[in-house]
Formats: C-alpha cells, sequence, structure tokens
C-alpha cells in the first residue's frame, strides 16, 4: 500500500457538459474506500432535478467557492464557502448552481467507485457530439442502475 498524492493542477480531468471535474483521489488508488473529486459547477447548472438518491454512496461535499443549493425532501440548504453537506446512501436530494457565478465543491464519496459514473458519462458525450444529457437519456439510464442511482 503507498500514499495517492494529488497536488494542485495534477488527477484526472473530465468536462461533463459546462462543469470541469477533477479525480483527486479514486477508489483504484484508495482499496475501494474513497472518491474524492473537485467538481468546478457552471453558473445557473442544475444536476438532476428531480430527487434522486445514490444506494451506495454517502458523500460529504465541502464547498470551496461560490454557492450551491441542496433540495431535500424536508427542505433546501443554501450551501456557500466553507459549507459541509453530508448525504448518507438512499437520501433523496437535488442539486444546483443558482447563481450567475462558478462554484467549486469538493465531493468525497464512501465507498470509492461513484467517480467511474463521471468518466462514463464524459465517455458517451464524446461518442455522441453536440448531444446533451437530456438527449441521450436513453444511454444514461444504464450508467444509472449501473452506479446505483434511483430516483422518484
Amino acid at each position: 500500500m503507498k500514499p495517492a498524492i494529488s497536488p494542485p493542477g495534477t488527477g484526472k480531468r473530465v468536462e461533463v457538459g459546462p462543469n470541469v471535474i477533477t479525480f483527486r483521489t479514486t477508489a483504484a488508488e484508495s482499496q475501494g474506500r474513497i472518491g474524492v473529486i473537485e467538481y468546478d459547477v457552471a453558473p445557473r447548472f442544475v444536476a438532476p432535478p428531480v430527487l434522486h438518491w445514490h444506494t451506495r454512496e454517502s458523500f460529504t461535499g465541502y464547498i470551496v467557492e461560490g454557492t450551491l443549493r441542496f433540495r431535500f425532501a424536508d427542505g433546501i440548504v443554501e450551501a456557500g464557502p466553507g459549507t459541509t453537506i453530508h448525504v448518507p446512501a438512499r437520501c433523496p436530494f437535488a442539486w444546483e448552481n443558482p447563481s450567475d457565478q462558478p462554484a467549486r465543491v469538493l465531493f468525497m464519496y464512501t465507498p470509492g467507485g461513484f467517480e467511474g459514473y463521471f468518466a462514463d458519462v464524459t465517455e458517451l458525450l464524446a461518442r455522441n457530439p453536440g448531444k446533451t444529457i437530456k438527449d441521450l437519456m436513453p444511454q444514461v439510464l444504464p450508467l444509472c442502475e449501473k452506479y446505483g442511482i434511483e430516483r422518484e
């Protein structure tokens, strides 16, 4: 076993729509224990707008800059810089960047492996230039099943 070190400016970077995701620590590097991504969120970006949940992973997000809005079954949380938010597996949520400014969040998934979802979505978009995630939903749904994402 050896440490995984990801200095600034390193890590695999992928573009998912208008966002840039950098893999900081992968499940392969952590014996499956954690996956850490740095997520540069575009202004006005809305992740799936419906409440959805991860069946396997819990995640913790640390807001580095900007403001993100998280919606849960019992309300909405505005999360600004320095805010930490933990979402356990099977907890319904939706999130977005409601502002005209970009945001940056560090997401830590336990156990690791969910970073593969972003790699797979990136590959899907690359194979279908000019199409959006919405256009590709028939191909995205099997990825949701593969990575344990469920929705109402």
